[in-house]
């Protein structure tokens, strides 16, 4: 190993992010969870002095967070990462439901929130003379249209062109933007529940379950982690 990474994981008391968090532990990196729920795993890892969590809900991002985000962070990492894993589809609805209403914190969460992150990350990474890898976890609903998921695929494609904007001033070697399919989460149990009136693609999503064709969370970090640290 070249030297232990720093890797801040969001949305970390499950899914993808859980799974993240206990594989960059036993890679022999130090996992950073930043969420609003935390997982008994990583509070006894915070406890033994082998990770950090920052308390944040992305809608509402504090000032402090380039403070705590500092303090998280050991002072003999030798590189940062960041893995924007965190988002919300909802509302899963037509434009004209009232359902919509959700679309300030929808932008928020996928959005505005991530950025807000990648700021301070950069800051930091800048006044420690130190790498920073940004990693999008993006979605084919960045290039896909899909009825009834508007924000949700408007988010993934913002958050795209974000990253590819990064990596133009001067990250392009240090960009990555991972599409990890279709996976067994909460998210898939939401879309599968979703109202029928104003998502009309509901059936397709059911017949992955019973089919058995989602990926499971841990295969699919295994699969992500491979491609950050082969940076």
């Amino acid at each position: 190993m070249i030297g232990k990474h720093a890797v801040l994981i969001s949305g970390v008391s499950q899914g993808l992010g859980e799974a993240l968090f206990e594989q960059v532990l036993a890679l022999g990196h130090w996992p950073i969870g930043l969420g609003r729920r935390f997982t008994q795993f990583q509070l006894d890892a915070v406890r033994s002095a082998m990770a950090a969590t920052i308390y944040c809900d992305l809608s509402v991002v504090p000032a402090s967070i380039a403070r705590e985000l500092e303090l998280a962070t050991p002072k003999d990492v030798r590189k940062l990462v960041f893995i924007s894993n965190a988002a919300t589809i909802a509302p899963i609805a037509p434009v004209a439901s009232s359902e919509y209403l959700g679309i300030g914190e929808s932008i928020r969460v996928n959005i505005e929130g991530p950025i807000r992150i990648t700021i301070a990350l950069c800051a930091l990474a800048r006044d420690r003379s130190l790498p920073f890898q940004f990693v999008n976890i993006s979605s084919g609903a960045a290039k896909r249209p899909i009825a009834g998921w508007s924000l949700y695929c408007l988010s993934k494609a913002a958050m795209e062109m974000f990253g590819r904007c990064l990596a133009l001033e001067g990250l392009e070697r240090e960009y990555l933007q991972i599409d990890p399919g279709v996976m067994d989460t909460e998210m898939q149990s939401k879309i599968r529940s979703a109202p029928l009136d104003g998502f009309p693609e509901r059936e397709k999503f059911m017949r992955l379950k019973v089919d058995g064709k989602l990926k499971s969370a841990r295969e699919v970090a295994s699969t992500v982690l491979q491609k950050v640290f082969s940076q």
